[in-house]
């Protein structure tokens, strides 16, 4: 059984805000966050860069609900304050697949919300790096039942935001990631042509009683 990564725990840590927010929250308020949307391509690939296989398109678009977290396709964003006190950014995106509670899943963490591209290179410190990212496919609503085919985190790469306005962050992305593929360790996965267009909710909504 592969021991969950810190972004992983973040990511249920999320869900369970979610949870509480709609169970808590006030009575007369919306049970869900407005559409957003996730897209990008993976392919696994070889120490050169060179792809082993076909691309993959992933597609998340959609409203994020408390029936939907862990079976739903959709995509939203948090801004949250850090142990710093300062002011980062996660945005998640979730696509269902066929079996019912299998979903793949990629969470981005920017340490910033400023609009602007933030950059990490292979030997960037991950304590340096300004973001952070997980993806998983084919994990499930009982994390501890079983194991994702694809569970890698972001090895290098860049994130640009290009706009956060009318409670929107909008933005692209491109990452090398690095773990678990197919029961094989230290594989490496090349995510491109990402982007992210969702609703940011602020931490601060998301209390009993808020």
């Amino acid at each position: 059984m592969m021991m969950r990564s810190p972004l992983v725990r973040i990511c249920c840590a999320f869900a369970a805000a979610i949870a509480m927010a709609a169970c808590f929250g006030d009575p007369a308020g919306p049970t869900e966050f407005p559409s957003g949307s996730m897209r990008f391509s993976y392919v696994r690939i070889d120490t050169g860069g060179v792809p082993l296989a076909d691309s993959v398109a992933f597609a998340a678009e959609g409203p994020v609900t408390l029936d939907s977290y862990f079976s739903g396709t959709y995509a939203f964003g948090l801004l949250s304050t850090t142990f710093t006190d300062s002011q980062a950014v996660r945005v998640y995106g979730q696509q269902a697949q066929e079996t019912e509670g299998v979903y793949d899943g990629m969470l981005l963490f920017i340490a910033s919300p400023a609009v602007g591209t933030v950059t990490c290179a292979v030997t960037s410190s991950p304590l340096t790096c300004p973001f952070a990212a997980t993806f998983r496919v084919g994990a499930s609503e009982d994390v501890l039942a079983s194991d994702p085919t694809i569970l890698v985190t972001a090895r290098s790469g860049s994130v640009t935001i290009t706009s956060v306005d009318d409670g929107r962050v909008k933005g692209t992305f491109r990452l090398q990631m690095r773990g678990t593929v197919d029961g094989q360790a230290d594989a490496l996965v090349r995510v491109s042509g990402g982007s992210f267009d969702v609703p940011l909710t602020s931490s601060d909504s998301l209390t009993v009683g808020g």
